[in-house]
């Protein structure tokens, strides 16, 4: 089975494509969905990472997803940058939908942890591996993305 983690910015996508299983991941690939600087409309940005990540799905032969939510934080709730991710959240949302591949995960850092089978699901993100996958130079957000989608495999 393959699943493909996904992690949101205001203008990029961080996506992870892994396969096997929760204890024993395989990391197919990963990369960054930038919206490009051309795209003026939010309209055309959000249009270009939806096709964009169909494409990806379709490309990886991916089977499920997960998508990792931002932790709600009254400091910055309402923020323009806040209010701009989950619209892309939203468009990825839809994105999965209409590539028909299910969301078996979607939630906060603490809610993917209960997938993973970890309290201390942030420990992950600062060791130099997750199950045997090696990832010390990959960026906290690429981290991140891997890790959504091993959540979504199955046990």
């Amino acid at each position: 089975m393959r699943s493909i983690g996904l992690r949101a910015e205001p203008t990029a996508v961080f996506w992870a494509v892994v396969e096997g299983t929760r204890a024993s991941p395989i990391l197919i690939e990963h990369d960054k969905i930038t919206v490009p600087s051309a795209y003026q409309s939010i309209a055309d940005q959000f249009t270009y990472v939806r096709q964009r990540l169909i494409d990806e799905i379709e490309r990886n032969h991916v089977e499920s997803g997960a998508i990792r939510f931002p932790e709600y934080s009254r400091r910055n709730a309402g923020s323009k940058s806040d209010d701009t991710r989950l619209r892309m959240e939203g468009v990825l949302i839809e994105a999965c939908a209409a590539a028909n591949i299910p969301l078996g995960v979607a939630g906060p850092l603490g809610t993917i942890g209960r997938y993973v089978g970890s309290k201390a699901i942030r420990d992950y993100l600062t060791s130099d591996d997750l199950r045997g996958l090696a990832w010390p130079r990959k960026d906290k957000k690429v981290r991140e993305s891997i890790l959504v989608a091993v959540a979504a495999l199955e046990n």
